[in-house]
């Protein structure tokens, strides 16, 4: 048993990659300063009130959302 867990160890080690890369390795993660430049003033804090019905807390988030992505294009 101990001489077939180490030959499997063993090939393990032999096909396993030395690094993981995965399918998104161009993601790009915008810094703080860039969030922030990009979606200032698209949302505000009313947008997470709870105090709203919830439908439209999030027709308001879906809109800001929407229109940001409409002038990213254009640019």
């Amino acid at each position: 048993m101990n001489a077939m867990k180490l030959q499997l160890q063993q090939k393990y080690r032999e096909n396993r990659p030395e690094t993981y890369l995965s399918e998104n390795t161009d993601t790009h993660i915008p810094t703080r300063a860039e969030f922030h430049k990009q979606y200032a003033g698209c949302l505000c804090l009313s947008d997470f009130c709870t105090g709203h019905p919830s439908p439209h807390i999030t027709d308001r988030i879906a809109r800001s959302l929407q229109m940001f992505r409409e002038s990213s294009r254009s640019d």
